[in-house]
């Protein structure tokens, strides 16, 4: 490969150990016999504090704010509680374990619009009350978050919702000083490779255009001063797949078939990582050879030999999942997609966007874990509750490329982005740090999946032959 004259633009980078610690488990103090009863309770403490203040703002002291033990019948007052949804079709582990294969995880919404059988509860440490509303569609319930309610105990024991109150985003911090070579610099983000090691044509020409691109190697001049502008590329989980060579594989229960194991999709990473020539940030998602559950630990540095003797000076840095850094002065906190996924399974609306920002308005990135979304058994803290609001939040693996500056109450502003798959769409997302301003690139349009292809090579021959290397900017002007 020649290399190209034009120097490759800079960034700052912090890895916030303190935030991203939180998300590290230590091999020798992992414990699983305590009861997840301690996550919800710690959660609970946490955020109430944050509620007591919110209410107050929001209704002044008109009203009273009581356990649920405590609510009298007829007057209005205000609990504060953690919600818990009954849903038709959510998963239940008693029916899981008592069949073979498991139907209801693999269902996009566990709700419809027409959908009678909800049920939603509000629980504290005294008890527990049903919630009735005129109008459900105006409250996004999902199982696990904590917020104040205001309402009326009915003659039957049930509480009468009129408003609620979320726990709202924490503070943020102050943004550090950018040098002036650091404000044309962008920072790249992609999430679903979806390597699986069987040489599909369509996925390993698309990496190897995505690689030659980010080297300056391809494109018009502009195109690779673009591409040499990119100083960091963050992947955000599922890299990699298991091999779809079987026809009919059977869907187990719980993680792969140890049967059908192969190394060529790690293989095959390793080399992708090795041909990029700058820093890269490797975040963990469902498919990826890591622990399952929530957070999800860095992928070990012996499965990727080659990337890490390649890139030296810790310019191959393996995060958890969720994962905070500082990039640019700006911090950045992401995750590979299975909080946004699961949280959307138990609302009516397809807005992802807008789950997205409610999260950081419920002060939790994974309210779910661990009722429907598996996660570590924290017993005296939750660590996915938000102690700092970052600046981008960005969440890997979704339908289509999303984003939008949000000004919360404080004046404090988030970029949201939501970054679509990399194997079906061909996106790669850049930000500009000095500016918030954002992009997708879609490499090869014309190789972008079909809903109803395939992935084998018979089916993408025809594409190969009349390629020509094409870019697709989308350009996001809602910030300047």
């Amino acid at each position: 490969m020649t290399s190209n004259p034009q120097t490759r633009l800079t960034l700052s980078y912090d890895p916030l150990n303190q935030l991203r610690s939180e998300f590290i488990i230590k091999s020798n103090s992992r414990q699983f016999s305590s009861q997840f009863s301690n996550l919800y309770y710690q959660r609970l403490l946490k955020l109430k504090s944050n509620l007591q203040s919110s209410s107050k703002v929001k209704w002044k002291d008109e009203f009273k704010s009581v356990r649920i033990l405590d609510i009298l019948v007829g007057q209005k007052m205000v609990v504060i509680g953690t919600v818990y949804c009954d849903l038709k079709f959510k998963p239940n582990v008693l029916d899981d374990l008592s069949r073979e294969v498991s139907t209801t995880s693999s269902l996009k919404k566990w709700v419809s619009k027409d959908d009678q059988q909800i049920t939603v509860m509000l629980e504290d440490e005294s008890g527990r009350i049903k919630l009735l509303f005129d109008h459900p569609e105006e409250f996004n319930f999902v199982t696990g978050t904590v917020m104040a309610v205001l309402g009326e105990e009915t003659e039957n024991g049930d509480f009468k919702v009129h408003e609620i109150v979320n726990a709202g985003v924490p503070k943020q911090s102050i943004r550090s000083d950018l040098k002036e070579e650091e404000k044309e610099a962008w920072v790249g983000i992609i999430s679903g490779l979806d390597l699986d090691g069987i040489e599909a044509i369509r996925l390993d020409h698309r990496c190897e255009v995505l690689s030659d691109w980010l080297n300056g190697q391809i494109g018009s001049e502009e195109e690779k001063s673009l591409g040499l502008s990119v100083s960091r590329l963050i992947i955000a989980g599922n890299s990699v797949r298991a091999s779809s060579s079987s026809s009919n594989p059977i869907k187990k229960r719980y993680g792969y078939d140890p049967s059908s194991y192969t190394a060529l999709p790690i293989e095959r990473l390793d080399q992708v990582l090795a041909e990029i020539d700058l820093p890269i940030d490797l975040i963990p998602g469902s498919n990826d050879p890591t622990t399952q559950a929530l957070p999800q630990q860095p992928l070990h540095q012996c499965l990727l030999p080659k990337s890490n003797f390649e890139k030296q000076n810790n310019n191959l840095v393996n995060g958890p999942n969720p994962w905070w850094a500082k990039i640019g002065g700006q911090t950045f906190l992401g995750t590979s997609g299975q909080n946004l996924d699961d949280v959307y399974r138990y609302v009516t609306h397809e807005d992802r966007l807008k789950l997205a920002i409610q999260m950081l308005e419920w002060n939790h990135i994974s309210p779910t874990s661990p009722d429907t979304l598996w996660c570590y058994p924290f017993k005296d803290h939750d660590p996915f509750i938000l102690e700092e609001l970052p600046k981008v939040f960005f969440i890997g693996n979704q339908p289509k490329f999303e984003t939008e500056l949000v000004t919360f109450p404080s004046d404090d502003q988030t970029k949201m982005i939501l970054v679509p798959r990399f194997s079906k769409t061909g996106i790669i997302v850049l930000i500009k740090p000095s500016t918030l301003e954002c992009k997708s690139i879609t490499l090869l349009k014309e190789m972008v999946k079909g809903s109803n292809e395939s992935d084998d090579e018979e089916n993408h021959e025809d594409l190969i032959e009349n390629e020509k290397i094409e870019f697709e900017m989308d350009e996001d002007d809602e910030d300047e």
